[in-house]
């Protein structure tokens, strides 16, 4: 397909290795359940409406591969959509639990991947998430919960690092209103109050909860505002990348995207294909983007073409065109 042609060789066998590696930790735990005799087990997938990540068609090719070399078991996969409201989550959740599934592979949001591990962790449902990063989301209530992503708390350690490096001891904040958001920044806070850093503020602002994921309704122009007014030229921005493209349009009108700022961006945005990948229209900026994380999915030849770009302590940077960011 022309999304397969468009990525590289080494993105696309990494995260076929990645989903061999979820449902063999879910094959590990469930086998000495059934015995020897071959067996089959299902497990239910769940993503959210707003991934844009091609999931299933990943998982389709894991799932092959573990069929064809096994002797003991046949593995089938179900597969279940939700959007981002709270009782289509749950919705989704019983969907799946109701057709027998002996462990789950839940992508999405931190806060979604929580409402998942609560419910399936009732039934002592395994779930398995590629995505959750929240520091906090391990509590007793998500005992099953297997979290494959490291913590946001190492993401702040490298933002702080990063700050320092370049001696920017002054700086702001700009975190969706989520556990993504507000908890991913704590410890970045309290790397920077605790060595004299100055925090000019922490802007939260809320993100629209909608069955048609109509993310056009958001305005934080607000929350930009009091960043502008400030008058602090580095910018931390926090929140999924569904939103990012939004959030840069309005900061580009309210002349948030020239030379004189530099943006760092987390992987709730980076890893997300499209955001990097959409060609340039008509916006213009000559700001800095910094990637927390090289992403997997690169951007653009045609949109990269005249970037630069450097890596300092694990921090991709990018004198971006529009394109090379949105």
């Amino acid at each position: 397909s022309e999304w397969y042609q468009s990525q590289s060789t080494g993105s696309l066998l990494c995260t076929v290795v990645t989903d061999m590696l979820l449902f063999t930790l879910l094959l590990c735990a469930t086998q000495a359940l059934y015995g020897g005799s071959k067996i089959t087990l299902t497990i239910g997938v769940l993503h959210s409406t707003m991934d844009d990540h091609p999931t299933e068609e990943m998982i389709d090719l894991a799932l092959e591969e573990i069929n064809y070399r096994s002797q003991q078991y046949e593995l089938k996969v179900v597969y279940q959509r939700y959007s981002v409201v709270s009782n289509n989550v749950f919705e989704a959740v019983c969907a799946i639990m109701e057709k027998g599934v002996v462990g789950i592979v839940g992508s999405g949001s931190s806060n979604n991947v929580k409402l998942i591990a609560e419910l399936a962790s009732s039934f002592h449902i395994p779930v398995l998430t590629p995505s959750a990063t929240n520091p906090f989301i391990q509590t007793e209530s998500t005992s099953f919960l297997l979290n494959l992503m490291p913590s946001d708390f190492k993401q702040c350690e490298a933002i702080f690092r990063f700050l320092l490096y370049n001696k920017w001891t002054e700086f702001s904040i700009l975190t969706s209103n989520d556990d993504y958001g507000i908890n991913g920044m704590l410890k970045l806070q309290s790397l920077a109050l605790g060595n004299g850093f100055i925090v000019h503020n922490n802007q939260q602002f809320e993100t629209p909860l909608t069955h048609d994921n109509n993310r056009t309704v958001l305005d934080i122009k607000a929350e930009l505002q009091v960043v502008k007014d400030s008058l602090s030229k580095i910018i931390v921005l926090v929140c999924d990348g569904w939103y990012s493209d939004h959030i840069f349009q309005q900061a580009h009108q309210m002349g948030l995207m020239t030379k004189e700022y530099a943006w760092i961006v987390t992987d709730g945005i980076t890893t997300q294909p499209k955001v990097l990948q959409n060609d340039a229209g008509s916006c213009h900026c000559t700001s800095t983007v910094y990637w927390v994380r090289d992403p997997p999915y690169p951007p653009r030849a045609s949109s990269t073409r005249s970037c630069t770009a450097s890596s300092v302590h694990g921090i991709r940077a990018e004198r971006a065109s529009w394109a090379a960011i949105s």
